[in-house]
């Protein structure tokens, strides 16, 4: 009887610890949702959806989510291009072209409409395609320039690109990025080569 009794006084000091503890998490839950609100006014941030907020650590856990979304989110959804592709009239002239006098090395992806430029991971793919459209009369490569960085030298660049006679939108260009050259395509795009500052 006295070993039952004592387990009862246990078990209702354990009740009264969880009480307590109970309590001062709401009490903490309910600062919390306080400075979550306020925060949601100062900074203006709608609601994800209607959700009525009551001492619930799983609401508080949705919305501080969802601040930490908006707050890394906040720039614009348009990170990086990921893919180029230039319609061509004639593929096998351009990819001659882009291979043997710009340089470019074709990837081992097989596509008949296409021609797919070796990239590294990360970097931006580039491509050339037959038309998926009709293209007659119409001028192909106005308004249109691809850069690209070049590692070594430009002075150099531009005399290989001369000794394989392609056609240079001018002389070497001091840009605020770097230094410049641009060549013509045959479809008249215009393919930049830049070595940065």
């Amino acid at each position: 009887m006295r070993r039952f009794l004592s387990f009862c006084s246990v078990i209702a000091n354990v009740r009264s610890v969880i009480k307590s503890i109970t309590i001062m998490l709401n009490s903490l839950l309910t600062t919390f949702e306080s400075v979550i609100m306020v925060m949601m006014s100062v900074i203006r941030i709608p609601y994800p959806y209607s959700l009525t907020i009551s001492n619930n650590s799983i609401a508080i856990m949705i919305l501080l989510s969802y601040i930490l979304y908006l707050r890394q989110h906040k720039e614009s959804i348009m990170r990086k291009l990921d893919f180029a592709s230039l319609q061509v009239r004639d593929l096998e002239v351009s990819k001659n072209f882009y291979t043997k006098k710009l340089g470019f090395e074709a990837s081992e992806a097989t596509n008949p409409a296409a021609c797919i430029f070796k990239y590294n991971k990360g970097e931006t793919s580039f491509a050339i395609r037959t038309p998926i459209g009709n293209l007659d009369g119409k001028e192909l490569g106005v308004g249109v320039s691809l850069w690209f960085a070049v590692d070594g030298n430009i002075e150099d660049l531009q005399e290989e690109l001369l000794e394989k006679k392609v056609e240079l939108l001018g002389p070497i260009q001091t840009t605020p990025f770097g230094k410049a050259i641009t060549a013509k395509d045959p479809d008249g795009y215009s393919i930049t080569f830049l070595q940065a500052n």
